[in-house]
């Protein structure tokens, strides 16, 4: 609520990290660590500095 109203809350307000397991979509914050990372992505299409590749091209 604190985020939608402006304000900036304390690290003690915010809920727990995200573990290394990924983004579970029952975080408090799901939605919104989803739209930052849509805005960013879109950020590097828009400086053309992010390409896609395939999986198996990228393990080499």
């Amino acid at each position: 609520r604190m985020i939608r109203k402006g304000q900036k809350p304390h690290l003690s307000q915010l809920p727990p990290p995200l573990k290394a397991n990924g983004l579970k979509s029952n975080h408090p914050m799901y939605r919104k660590f989803k739209e930052a990372e849509a805005t960013h992505l879109e950020s590097h299409k828009e400086t053309q500095s992010w390409t896609e590749v395939p999986a198996r091209k990228a393990r080499e």
